[in-house]
């Protein structure tokens, strides 16, 4: 019974994890940050991103803001689309399985705020991170888009948890196809022109 239970706890493990990696994918691809490769347990981007996380960059333009801004939505977007793929509660992901997501979070949250001039209260970091938050869930709550992740994940098993670029992109065509076949109305794309939530 012990064995069972650990191979059922491993199996609930190996799906968060596939659920977490989906979202970053999903909403990279979304805001045109291509994901390179899935590896079990980690989404790679490529190398601009990094930029997000050096010490000595600012965002000094408003286009370079709302980059770093849409790559935050992308962090969120892990343990968001864990918690609607397992049902745990969000909160709780936080500092779990989004520990590391969360580290990234507060670097851009800190960096945004020098470059903005906004205030740094606790109150206005914390609105910025629940608005990060609130996008991210809102986005996942978009059919097209929760189909491009249940395809990604779907994938993922296939693929033993490691996928390349070309097997996320066909994954997240083939996902977000399912639906626009369905609807004709529904665009995946227009995020990346600028469209509100």
């Amino acid at each position: 019974m012990e064995d069972r239970q650990a191979t059922l706890e491993k199996l609930r493990e190996i799906d968060a994890t596939y659920y977490h990696e989906a979202g970053h994918a999903v909403i990279g691809e979304l805001f045109g940050f291509r994901p390179l490769r899935i590896e079990g347990p980690l989404c790679v981007h490529d190398r601009r991103t990094s930029a997000f996380f050096r010490q000595d960059f600012l965002f000094r333009s408003p286009k370079t803001r709302e980059r770093a801004s849409q790559y935050a939505i992308g962090l969120a977007a892990g343990i968001a689309a864990e918690s609607k793929g397992t049902g745990e509660p969000f909160n709780s992901l936080r500092e779990t399985s989004g520990e590391g997501d969360y580290e990234k979070l507060e670097c851009l949250l800190e960096r945004l705020m020098l470059s903005d001039c906004r205030s740094d209260s606790p109150e206005a970091r914390q609105n910025q991170m629940q608005l990060w938050e609130a996008k991210a869930k809102a986005l996942l709550e978009r059919p097209e888009v929760w189909a491009a992740v249940e395809s990604v994940v779907s994938y993922l098993y296939d693929g033993l948890g490691e996928l390349d670029a070309d097997d996320i992109a066909a994954a997240i065509r083939e996902g977000r196809n399912a639906v626009v076949y369905a609807n004709p109305d529904v665009e995946f794309d227009s995020l990346k022109s600028g469209d509100e939530l």
